[in-house]
C-alpha cells in the first residue's frame, strides 16, 4: 500500500506516506497506536527506507 497508494485515497492531504500520516492510518483501520519511529523500525525490517 505504500509504494503503490498515495495517502489522498485515505484522506490525507499529502502527496508522500510519511512516518505520523502512517501512525494515523494504523490507528484509524486497526485501532493499533505505533510511535513515529516504529513505524520506520516496520518499514525497514521489510526494506523501505524514507528517501527526500
Amino acid at each position: 500500500m505504500v509504494l503503490k497508494e498515495r495517502p489522498e485515497k485515505y484522506g490525507f492531504k499529502s502527496e508522500k506516506w510519511t512516518g505520523p500520516l502512517l501512525v494515523q492510518w494504523i490507528k484509524m483501520d486497526y485501532g493499533l497506536e505505533y510511535q513515529k519511529a516504529q513505524v520506520y523500525n516496520l518499514l525497514e525490517k521489510v526494506g523501505l527506507v524514507y528517501k527526500v
